[in-house]
């Protein structure tokens, strides 16, 4: 398994196989840097490889929407070489298959891009569990959610509720 940080070089491509199964082809290239202690900077260190990921299914089908050329993924997945001929000549590109991905904010984007936690890594960890309502999506009355985090609480909300008590109640 393998896990890359990098922008989106292409804009993504979804195509669809004979049966209809949606698949999602991105390309992130990956340079290896290294830190210059005398120049307290970050330098290449290496070629770029330039990886081709597939998305399959759902993932591929949920994820779309979100993505866009210079999007900031994270990508964790299983590398192979595919090699290929064309006019005589032999090519091999690494590809990551059974990729998983997540969005990573940059300055300046806001949340309301990022796909819900469930959609974002196309399952796994931060999948919401029983009845709970996904990340991102308004509730089943239409109503959108508040934000719990965008102002102070008000009054004495705390565990202790008035009495005194810091202490969390386990």
């Amino acid at each position: 398994t393998i896990t890359l940080e990098g922008f989106i070089a292409t804009p993504p491509e979804t195509r669809y196989t004979p049966n209809g199964t949606p698949t999602l082809n991105i390309t992130v290239p990956e340079t290896p840097q290294k830190y210059n202690q005398q120049t307290q900077k970050w330098e290449d260190n290496g070629p770029t490889t330039w990886w081709k990921i597939t998305l399959w299914g759902t993932a591929a089908d949920n994820t779309a929407p979100h993505l866009t050329k210079g999007t900031r993924v994270l990508i964790t997945g299983h590398p192979q070489l595919e090699t290929r001929e064309h006019n005589g000549k032999t090519y091999t590109n690494p590809t990551i298959t059974g990729a998983k991905i997540a969005i990573i904010p940059t300055n300046g984007q806001t949340n309301t891009t990022t796909p819900p936690a469930h959609n974002a890594y196309a399952g796994g960890f931060g999948t919401p569990q029983g009845n709970t309502q996904p990340q991102g999506q308004a509730p089943q009355g239409g109503a959108p959610q508040a934000d719990p985090w965008a102002q102070p609480a008000q009054g004495n909300q705390g565990w202790g509720q008035g009495t005194g008590d810091e202490n969390p109640p386990f």
